[in-house]
């Protein structure tokens, strides 16, 4: 399986805490199955070099460190951008696109006030030849009963992103009620932890794999966890 979305590494965003944690986390993701991990810490602006300098060093250190302690798991750079209109200034930045390939960005919305003009933002960098994720549109408190909010992000050409937390029921019953109309829909096309600590958020897929099986089929698990994040890094 392939996570396309998470905060392993410390010091930079609300994501793990200490080195001892990131260990704790991608032994973990190891052992469920995973074989690959982009690290998405949060990008609020895409001007902001001291900060991508920062990150880029934390990626390095964390590369030296998962080689030490000999994890089979590959790292990928990315981030989690919050929305805004104009994303090319992100392009530039290693870490603010998956792989570095200035091609696919990871854009998420305020979590309680979603307005319906994001689906033309969205539009309009994707027209610009960007790809677009859209991460735990579950999550979004004002469309969760509305279906055809969901469909027109997906007409933008967008690709919509479940938490693995929310096939659960982590966030409650209508969060996981909404990831099973995306799932089963086909709405949804790709599952990631968004994996924050080795507790209350990890990175664990399998128990979610196992999960969209039941609701659908093992060819449609198969493409969610590995065949769509394996595209969108443009790896085999």
């Amino acid at each position: 399986m392939i996570d396309l979305h998470s905060h392993i590494f410390p010091g930079i965003d609300d994501g793990s805490k200490s080195w001892g944690m990131t260990l704790q986390m991608l032994t973990e993701a190891v052992r469920e199955g995973t074989t690959a991990i982009a690290w998405t810490p949060h990008l609020l602006s895409g001007e902001n070099g001291e900060y991508f300098q920062t990150i880029e060093q934390r990626f390095s250190e964390g590369l030296d460190r998962i080689k030490e302690w000999n994890l089979p798991i590959t790292i990928y750079r990315g981030g989690e951008i919050y929305l805004m209109p104009d994303l090319s200034a992100f392009a530039k930045h290693p870490c603010g696109t998956y792989g570095g390939k200035g091609k696919y960005f990871l854009v998420e919305f305020p979590m309680y006030d979603y307005h319906p003009n994001y689906a033309e933002v969205i539009r309009r960098n994707i027209e610009l030849g960007f790809g677009v994720v859209i991460a735990h549109p579950e999550r979004y408190i004002k469309i969760q009963d509305s279906e055809s909010e969901y469909r027109r992000l997906k007409n933008t050409g967008a690709k919509l992103q479940v938490n693995a937390g929310s096939i659960r029921g982590d966030f409650g019953a209508t969060t996981q009620k909404t990831a099973k109309m995306l799932v089963k829909k086909g709405l949804a096309d790709l599952v990631a932890s968004d994996g924050h600590n080795d507790d209350s958020r990890p990175l664990g897929l399998a128990s979610s794999y196992e999960q969209v099986m039941k609701w659908t089929n093992r060819e449609r698990s198969e493409a969610l966890f590995v065949e769509a994040p394996s595209a969108v890094l443009g790896i085999s």
